[in-house]
């Protein structure tokens, strides 16, 4: 499964979100790999300070367990300060985005 999604940087945060990303905790990387996670690229309109990101899973069934992993929880919590925020409160505005097209 392969899914993209926008998110989107507070102002004066794009230094701050590449340097924690540069040092991502080792646990995070193991999380993310045991929840199936085969790819997963975010790159950054400094423009806009959106964010664009592709992940790639190789088994999706196990992406709830992921949402439910402490480290994850941690570093989800550890990241809010630099994203904007969802309007519910809980967690980061991400928008999904719907392939149209991909040259495989």
């Amino acid at each position: 499964m392969r899914n993209a999604f926008l998110l989107k940087l507070r102002p004066g945060c794009a230094e701050e979100y590449r340097r924690r990303h540069a040092a991502i905790w080792p646990d995070m990387l193991r999380a993310l790999r045991n929840a199936g996670v085969a790819d997963y690229t975010i790159w950054l309109d400094s423009r806009s300070g959106t964010l664009f990101a592709q992940r790639i899973v190789a088994a999706p069934e196990r992406l709830d367990a992921l949402r439910r992993d402490p480290v994850f929880q941690r570093w989800q919590e550890s990241m809010a300060e630099l994203l904007e925020p969802d309007p519910d409160g809980c967690g980061p505005s991400t928008v999904p985005l719907e392939e149209l097209f991909h040259l495989d």
